[in-house]
């Protein structure tokens, strides 16, 4: 039942049932295990469209859920908001190359800087786990108008970079 509940889980199967059945060959003590998935249409177009006071705001871009059959999540969209025009890219895999390793990265390109983000995290995903780790990196490059009465008189800009590593180890 819970391999069943983790299947559904991903988001791109609609449902997933996994069957007991009996071991056919002779003298086999154990159980043949049957695994039948049924997947989803997981390509979802955004589209939105607003006005705000006297300002048009719209998003376009399309997202997947399930790329090339992987199981990866991509998203790329193109954003007008009060703030700032941007195309953000982004990419998440919950099996990075087949591991058990998570994988998040993500670039958005901004009218006023940009942003990127990479996420790699291997949690305790069971009882019997002995390890888990996670490394974050994050740059951020951004440029806020000043403003003198009502004239914009310059830009303040705000420049980051950070790492962040964490490491666990079961005690028993």
């Amino acid at each position: 039942a819970q391999s069943e509940r983790n299947l559904r889980r991903l988001g791109f199967l609609r449902d997933a049932r996994v069957e007991t059945l009996p071991d056919e060959r002779p003298a086999a003590e154990g159980v043949d295990l049957r695994v039948s998935t049924f997947d989803t249409w997981t390509t979802a177009p955004m589209l939105r469209f607003a006005k705000v006071g006297n300002r048009v705001v719209w998003t376009v871009g399309a997202s997947e859920k399930n790329f090339l059959g992987g199981g990866q999540q991509i998203e790329v969209s193109r954003r007008s908001d009060l703030d700032r025009n941007q195309t953000v890219f982004s990419f998440r895999d919950a099996r990075l190359f087949g591991s058990r390793v998570r994988a998040a990265a993500s670039f958005a390109d901004r009218s006023d800087g940009r942003r990127a983000e990479l996420d790699l995290l291997r949690p305790f995903f069971a009882l019997s786990t002995a390890w888990s780790f996670r490394a974050r990196l994050e740059s951020f490059d951004q440029r806020d108008p000043v403003y003198a009465g009502a004239e914009r008189v310059a830009d303040l800009r705000h420049v980051a970079r950070w790492v962040e590593l964490e490491a666990g180890r079961a005690v028993r």
